[in-house]
């Protein structure tokens, strides 16, 4: 089964909106960072070295955080927004580990962003 969202462009990255929050869809990005994690609740997964496209590096804790979409379920390595100095737009950053549990497409001209699991 095919889940398909509206998106947006900021800046010629896919800003998706998903049950009344908005995420940047990064594709490059290694890890993902949320707004508001509560770093109390998941498992800790180590420590990352982040850069962004400047080449400005810092680190900063990651956990791993189930998460659900369409009702796909799949889990992220994740870190806190306001750990990532690069600065998160809207309400998070999905990176890496969407890509690897999904078939994404996204249609530029029909402004549609469309996955399915892997496994389908």
């Amino acid at each position: 089964m095919k889940r398909t969202y509206k998106i947006e462009f900021y800046k010629n990255v896919p800003i998706v909106e998903t049950e009344g929050a908005k995420w940047m869809f990064d594709t490059g990005a290694a890890y993902s960072y949320l707004r508001g994690l509560d770093k109390d609740r998941f498992e800790s997964a180590g420590i990352a070295e982040e850069c962004d496209l400047s080449g400005s590096r810092w680190t900063a804790p990651m956990f791993r955080v189930p998460c659900e979409l369409a009702g796909c379920q799949f889990e992220i390595v994740c870190g806190a927004a306001s750990d990532n100095k690069y600065g998160v737009p809207p309400d998070g950053v999905i990176g890496y580990d969407f890509f690897k549990s999904f078939t994404v497409l996204i249609n530029r001209r029909e402004h549609r962003l469309s996955f399915k699991p892997v496994e389908e």
